[in-house]
């Protein structure tokens, strides 16, 4: 249903289900439906977050700006630690709690954002040790911006994909 109360048809004729990206009303482009959104969102999150905090331990590592690392009883706290908590509160909300918090954006968001802070240490769980400036520590970065490019680039080619796979009454 669109938020107005219509039923939504799917050029195949068949009624729009949740989850599904469904024409507009208007006939003038797509929306998204809540799963779509969803992980547009996600990745927003994933890609807002891992540019920023590379920009804030890139600060921390010259001495500029108001962020410092963080420590708990003479312990520094990797921001991974961070990032696995949003992804097991994420994903114990999404899994336990209903389409009502499956489809929150701040789900979402906190899913991707989780992503990110894991992502962006990924060197330093495979090597057990903080490589963050070395040269080993930069498939991280390798890692969170193919994975911002892939799913960037997926979500231009995927509605192309499907326009093409299932063409309309007068075929395109």
């Amino acid at each position: 249903m669109a938020p107005g109360g219509e039923k939504l048809v799917v050029d195949d004729g068949t009624e729009a289900s949740p989850g599904r990206a469904e024409p507009a009303t208007s006939g003038r482009g797509w929306w998204l439906g809540p799963r779509q959104r969803s992980a547009l969102i996600s990745w927003a999150a994933f890609t807002a977050t891992f540019g920023g905090v590379r920009a804030v331990a890139y600060a921390i590592k010259h001495n500029g700006g108001p962020v410092g690392n963080v420590h708990l009883g003479g312990v520094h706290l990797h921001h991974y630690l961070s990032g696995i908590t949003l992804l097991a509160a994420a994903g114990g909300l999404a899994i336990h709690g209903g389409d009502r918090f499956r489809d929150n954006p701040v789900v979402a968001a906190g899913y991707g954002a989780g992503a990110a802070l894991v992502i962006d240490e990924f060197a330093l769980l495979v090597h057990l040790k903080d490589v963050y400036w070395k040269k080993s520590g930069r498939f991280s970065v390798l890692l969170g911006a193919g994975l911002i490019a892939a799913v960037g680039a997926s979500f231009a080619f995927i509605p192309a994909w499907h326009r093409n796979a299932h063409p309309g009454p007068t075929g395109g």
